[in-house]
């Protein structure tokens, strides 16, 4: 007998709703959100393992020091352009989170900004319902 999903819980909603970006932007090939230290909470699509959460945690933190350097000012969000697609990465509101999203070469990336700050509103209640650890 295999247990069911339970829509309730935050760790199965926040899956869910990381599986319904390809409904706002269909050339999302992935996407995962990771705690501030970079531990992988969910990752979805072409993403896989904890390596893409902690690759954006430590190029946001990264570039933050290296900006701060010539003005002072928390990183946000972030576009990037590689030979194998587009990454977006945003911190989720004021929490302690990272959303990255990634897209193929051919892609606009103004969709993927799209895209990742329209999933930020269902995003949040979700990432607040976590139990702290």
């Amino acid at each position: 007998m295999s247990a069911k999903a339970d829509p309730t819980d935050p760790s199965e909603r926040l899956s869910d709703t990381l599986s319904s970006l390809p409904a706002i932007c269909a050339q999302v090939s992935g996407a995962a959100v990771a705690t501030s230290d970079g531990l992988a909470l969910a990752v979805t699509g072409e993403l896989r393992g904890d390596e893409a959460a902690a690759a954006a945690v430590f190029l946001m933190d990264e570039l933050e020091a290296h900006l701060g350097l010539i003005r002072q000012g928390r990183i946000r969000e972030m576009l990037a352009w590689t030979e194998r697609g587009h990454w977006y990465l945003t911190r989720v509101g004021d929490l302690p989170f990272v959303l990255v999203l990634g897209a193929e070469p051919a892609s606009p990336a103004g969709l993927l900004r799209h895209a990742g700050q329209a999933i930020i509103p269902e995003l949040i209640p979700v990432l607040q319902g976590l139990d702290p650890f």
